[in-house]
């Protein structure tokens, strides 16, 4: 692993802090109860917990040289991605038939484009890093890159729960967060003579992201979204 990567299992627990404090009120602290969690979330939940703690746990195995561990590990990860896919897919249609009778079609379409393009985005960056997995440098920022994405919704929380922001512009300055983290890797990389080519991979998503976010209201969304409800939902 590259000298500057080697405490990067650090970064992700400090992401994992944030994740934890922003669905703290909505999730975790209504444990042992869990009043008016369904089935649904608990999966999703538990699924994302299991993500975070490879996402930790790997990058100290590299450290500590314990490469088969890593590798047997990392295998984990093929089944894991698909079921937080598939989960992220089940919460989104649980919300969506939920809000149907209580906000407007269009707004309900709009929130759509949260959930599909994060379902998108996440499995091409995992799969991204699946391809370059022999070629260690673009497999670990591919996987940086999709813990980055991950990490959006629960900083967008932080911001909705505790500092009282609307979820549209918390989930704007959440992506806008990961934005400029996205920036400021690609720029250290490349001071660094680093490869950083992942990361600006990343960043054309994330910025896709936040425009799709930013008009998800356009005709055109609600054309996309309401197909994909109607098929799928």
């Amino acid at each position: 692993m590259e000298k500057a990567y080697k405490n990067i299992g650090y970064l992700f627990i400090l992401l994992f802090v944030f994740i934890f404090w922003g669905f703290y009120r909505t999730y975790i602290g209504s444990f042992p109860s869990f009043s008016g969690v369904n089935t649904i979330k608990h999966f999703h939940g538990l699924l994302l917990f299991g993500w975070f703690f490879l996402l930790i746990l790997q990058p100290f195995l590299i450290k500590y040289k314990k490469y088969k561990t890593h590798k047997a590990i990392g295998i984990l990860s093929y089944m894991l991605v698909p079921l937080i896919v598939l989960s992220i897919f089940l919460v989104s249609k649980d919300k969506f038939n939920r809000l149907a009778p209580l906000i407007s079609k269009e707004q309900n379409i709009g929130e759509l484009a949260l959930n599909v393009s994060s379902m998108f985005y996440f499995s091409m960056l995992f799969g991204l890093a699946i391809i370059y997995k022999k070629k260690t440098a673009y497999h670990m920022r591919f996987i940086i890159a999709a813990a980055l994405l991950l990490f959006s919704p629960g900083i967008g929380r932080v911001f909705e729960n505790y500092v009282n922001l609307s979820f549209p512009v918390s989930v704007a300055i959440s992506v806008f967060i990961a934005e400029i983290i996205t920036v400021s890797l690609i720029l250290y990389d490349r001071k660094h003579g680093n490869e950083y080519k992942p990361y600006v991979i990343t960043l054309i998503f994330l910025i896709c992201f936040h425009i799709l976010w930013a008009f998800r209201l356009s005709a055109a969304w609600q054309v996309v979204g309401g197909k994909f409800a109607e098929i799928f939902f």
